[in-house]
This record gives structure tokens, sequence and C-alpha cells, in this order.
């Protein structure tokens, strides 16, 4: 039975994937993925991306990469834009270090997708340990209401159907 259920993957979901998972050693895992991004149950905002280009590519995942980008990729479009708006608004200072111009400006895109399109967030990052001065993806997930869980359970619970 197919799942309904969506998901929207961190940019360093996509990094750990990539540099402990080759695709030569985990062609199930990879077949999985490519499934679901087909379904439409994955998928990653333009911003997301732009983190996950900024770090060294593997030939095999570069390949990989451009053959789902067009059903991978969610274009940002006003209606993100307004979602993505709220959480800047709400979390700009704690949520995006304005000194690594590189790092974590997809994370509010990130949230803004799963609020957006009621899905899960997948993150390989825990809450803050002192929320007070920084948040993590997981803590805005948890403000707004949206479910994030880390690639282990992720990949039990949509690869490990396949």
């Amino acid at each position: 039975m197919e799942s309904d259920k969506r998901w929207v993957l961190d940019a360093n979901v996509w990094i750990e994937l990539r540099d402990r998972y080759p695709s030569w050693i985990f062609e199930t895992l990879w077949n999985g993925l490519s499934q679901s991004i087909l379904a439409g149950r994955i998928q990653i905002p333009e911003e997301v991306l732009a983190e996950i280009n900024v770090n060294e590519e593997k030939d095999w995942f570069e390949s990989w990469k451009k053959d789902h980008l067009s059903s991978l990729v969610y274009e940002t479009n006003n209606e993100l834009l307004e979602c993505v708006q709220v959480i800047i608004e709400e979390f700009e200072e704690k949520l995006i270090d304005p000194d690594i111009p590189q790092k974590n400006h997809g994370d509010p895109f990130l949230v803004g997708l799963a609020q957006l399109n009621e899905a899960c967030v997948v993150s390989t990052e825990n809450p803050a340990k002192q929320p007070n001065n920084h948040v993590k993806v997981p803590d805005v997930c948890q403000h707004y209401g949206i479910n994030c869980i880390k690639l282990l359970e992720f990949l039990k619970e949509e690869i490990g159907k396949h």
C-alpha cells in the first residue's frame, strides 16, 4: 500500500546520505529514494538545494541528483514565501547565522514547505540546548506543530517499505 505521507529533507540529510551511503553499496536505499521522489513524497525547497550544492560533490551523487531535480525541488512561490516570512519574523536572529552565508539560510524554507504541504521534516539536527540564544530546525518545527524526525526513522518509515 502506497503511503501518502510527505517528507521535506534538510540539506544535512542529503549530505549524510551522500557521504555515508554510496549508491553502489546501498542500491536499495537509493532506489527507494528515487521511487519516493518520483511519487512526489519527497521534496526540498530550492534554497536547501543551494546548501547541498555548496558542499563538495561526489560524481555519482551529482549524476543521481540531476536525474531527480525536476521531481525533487519545489520552486519558491508566493505561498511558500508567505510561510517563510512569518518564520523569519519570529526566528531569524536565532535560526540563521549571518556570519555563515551558506549555512542555515534554507531552514526557514524547509520548515515553510513542510508547513505548506503538511509534511514531516527530516533532519540530523538535535533541538538546541539553550533555545533562548539559538534555535535549530527541530525547535522551529515543534513551535509550529510540524513533525521532525531523524534520518534513521525516515528510512524505516519510507524506504523500508519498498
